[in-house]
């Protein structure tokens, strides 16, 4: 996998997680009840830290292939 395609892998995550954010913000407008509340909590709260911490991961593991990369590139290319 190119790091390019990581960068837009972290793209299409920040953008879905900015949408599903606007959307349940949109929602709660209408839909403001105990089980909204608990449906808020139980399925929504959970999915933004991991949404970050994917992002980490992800530029972890493009940090990590660059350095890969430079090991194991030939030094009379550089």
């Amino acid at each position: 996998m190119r790091t390019s395609q990581l960068n837009d892998a972290i793209g299409r995550l920040e953008r879905a997680t900015h949408r599903l954010r606007e959307a349940w913000i949109d929602t709660r407008k209408a839909w403001d009840d105990t089980v909204a509340e608990d449906f808020e909590v139980r399925h929504l709260e959970p999915i933004l830290p991991q949404c970050r911490y994917t992002v980490n991961a992800i530029h972890q593991l493009m940090n990590t292939f660059d350095k890969v990369e430079r090991a194991c590139s030939d030094p009379n290319e550089q």
